[in-house]
């Protein structure tokens, strides 16, 4: 039923009943009894093989004891049974245990908020009828936590024995109240007990819904394994904090970065602990979002925590001081399959238009002059190299000393962590490199989302990966690969890329370059997406149990959506503009039609797609496994 025609039911009563559990409150749960297997969990790490099977023994004392008796089972009774098995004291604790997560785990029901709120408003007499065996008093230390504190007459069948399945607890409500069935309205997910019974007793009742699914990749995992358990807890609990007035890109944080934010926030914080780590430098622009994350996660701010203003072109340039010639920097320097002579001086550190034009004359080549990156080391790559190479090691020398003031401004020193996305640590390679030729006393540890299994540097440099690297989860890394410049994006800063440091007046800055993001609708919507993944981190760091979230989870969740999207979403991400030299999209696309006309457009344009996966949901809109047909493609 829409809340429309709740509403205007509502009108012509002055009672309005609510059953509690899934309907004013939800348990971040796929199923109730999923909470006995999170109370197991902890329970081992204290008693060990002792408890081992309590969920199923709990599970089954209650039903045992239903059996044996006609009125409401109680917690205590529950427990009075459960320590023959165990001890009193032991069966104490796993009580304590159980109310301690049942309240961590309850929340308000979002969607009927408003309900409970218009019935505040509008003066009506809120009554709350439930079946539990929950102590009473623990019932209302629940509501007062949620906020639902207006309403007038509690009636809980562990309480009274009385029960609305068999309808003795309606019985009761209407002769406390003293009013009559049809001068009352009840609202409840259990088509039996709120809606059959109810009428039984001449109460006009309105059966809702008892799952209101909101999420839009993430589903549930058929129940069983403690993995399970913990996923499926994670998605309820996303569930029933999702507002629907939320905008679609907040929803995607919440739901698919969120998770990501927050688990790697809590690995950071266990390792940074373990290596009792000084300072940690969230290196720009991907640390920007990460270091915002973890301070939410850090509360108390135990850790020392800096952005730290750096880009592979900022560190890769200071470090041309040592090389010797143009093959001792292919290693540590990235360059595209072809490129021209001016973008190779400008990638060497030459910004000055006349030292290219001076470069250019000696060789007599067109600064537009076209080389491959398997020729750098041949004798044009030379040649540009022995006449550039003074004002490439000057430039070098003046960035480096920069560089230098820069670290010493930021106190980097002692154990110091460096966080930063990944893939292959070049710019924790280039810094180590500086700083142990300029003999800084530091001693650097990198944490990253994840690292290439092929990267070279984790061999001999202090780093490890979150999501993958190259000791565990290597498989993932082939997906990555799949969707890496969309899944780039959501990591990114407001502000551009760090140019060159700059020593001014003895105060050391970083000279940015302009924004890559180019379009006003792409940037609130990645702010909006970034605002619903720290939202996420926030509520889920609030909600009183931490849990180590499965990384296979984690992975799923932050790529399902680029993996496998949906047309609305392919189509915003694939609109995404940057500025690096001319306009770029993430992945454009025409229509289907326009591509039968023109099939060697659509070969042109989907070689030049970032992201191919969207390219391709966008021509073809069905559903199909566009990411093993990309990856099917990358191999033929």
């Amino acid at each position: 039923m829409i809340k429309d025609e709740i509403y205007k039911k509502m009108v012509k009563y002055q009672y309005i009943s609510f059953d509690m559990y899934d309907t004013l409150v939800k348990r971040d749960l796929k199923d109730p009894k999923d909470i006995f297997k999170l109370i197991e969990k902890a329970a081992l790490k204290k008693y060990k093989n002792i408890v081992q099977g309590y969920s199923q023994l709990r599970v089954e004392t209650e039903e045992k004891i239903r059996k044996s008796k006609k009125t409401e089972v109680t917690l205590t009774e529950i427990y009075n049974e459960l320590a023959k098995l165990y001890t009193p004291s032991i069966a104490d604790e796993l009580m304590h245990l159980e109310l301690e997560y049942e309240y961590n785990l309850t929340v308000m029901n979002p969607w009927i908020k408003s309900i409970y709120k218009y019935c505040c408003e509008n003066g009506k007499q809120i009554i709350i009828i439930t079946d539990i065996y929950l102590p009473e008093k623990f019932i209302k230390r629940v509501l007062k936590k949620v906020g639902i504190d207006s309403w007038r007459c509690l009636f809980v069948s562990s309480t009274s024995g009385k029960t609305k399945n068999d309808g003795s607890l309606y019985d009761l409500a209407l002769k406390e109240l003293q009013i009559n069935g049809c001068e009352i309205l009840h609202i409840g997910d259990n088509k039996h007990s709120d809606y059959d019974m109810a009428h039984d007793r001449g109460i006009e009742a309105i059966h809702i819904e008892k799952d209101r699914f909101q999420l839009i990749y993430n589903t549930y995992m058929h129940s069983g394994s403690e993995m399970s358990v913990l996923c499926n807890h994670t998605i309820a609990f996303q569930n029933n904090h999702m507002k629907e007035e939320w905008s679609r890109p907040y929803k995607l944080g919440y739901e698919s970065f969120g998770p990501l934010l927050f688990g790697f926030s809590k690995w950071l914080k266990e390792n940074v602990v373990k290596e009792k780590i000084d300072k940690i430098f969230f290196l720009s622009r991907d640390g920007k979002i990460m270091k915002r994350a973890f301070d939410i996660y850090d509360s108390d701010h135990e850790t020392d925590s800096n952005y730290f203003l750096a880009s592979r072109r900022a560190l890769q340039v200071p470090k041309l001081v040592e090389e010797k010639n143009i093959k001792d920097i292919l290693g540590f320097i990235y360059f595209p399959s072809e490129l021209t002579i001016e973008s190779l001086l400008r990638k060497l550190g030459i910004d000055d238009d006349n030292i290219v034009d001076s470069v250019c004359k000696k060789i007599e080549k067109r600064k537009d002059t076209i080389i491959a990156k398997k020729d750098l080391d041949g004798i044009l790559g030379n040649k540009i190299w022995n006449e550039a190479v003074y004002y490439i090691k000057k430039n070098a020398e003046n960035e480096r000393k920069s560089f230098i003031g820069y670290l010493n401004q930021e106190q980097f020193s002692g154990r110091a962590a460096i966080v930063d996305i990944g893939w292959f640590g070049n710019m924790q390679s280039n810094i180590e490199s500086i700083i142990k030729q300029n003999q800084i006393p530091a001693n650097v540890y990198g944490y990253y989302v994840a690292l290439a299994p092929d990267g070279k540097h984790q061999k001999h440099l202090n780093m490890k990966g979150y999501l993958y690297d190259i000791h565990h989860n290597q498989k993932s890394h082939k997906k990555e690969i799949l969707i890496n410049q969309v899944f780039e994006t959501i990591f990114m800063a407001d502000h551009g890329s760090a140019k060159r440091y700059i020593e001014q007046e003895g105060k050391y800055s970083v000279e940015l370059l302009e924004p890559d993001l180019n379009d006003t609708e792409s940037i609130n919507w990645l702010n909006e997406y970034q605002k619903g993944a720290l939202a996420f981190v926030e509520d889920y760091c609030e909600n009183g149990i931490s849990y180590d979230l499965p990384i296979e989870f984690i992975t799923n969740c932050a790529f399902k959506q680029f993996l496998r999207p949906c047309l609305q979403d392919a189509k915003k991400w694939g609109s995404f503009k940057f500025r690096d030299g001319e306009i770029s999209f993430i992945a454009y696309a025409h229509n289907l039609k326009y591509y039968l006309k023109n099939p060697h457009q659509f070969l042109k344009d989907y070689k030049v797609a970032l992201w191919r996966i969207g390219f391709l949901k966008q021509v073809f809109k069905v559903n199909l496994p566009y990411d093993k047909i990309v990856s099917l493609q990358k191999h033929i």
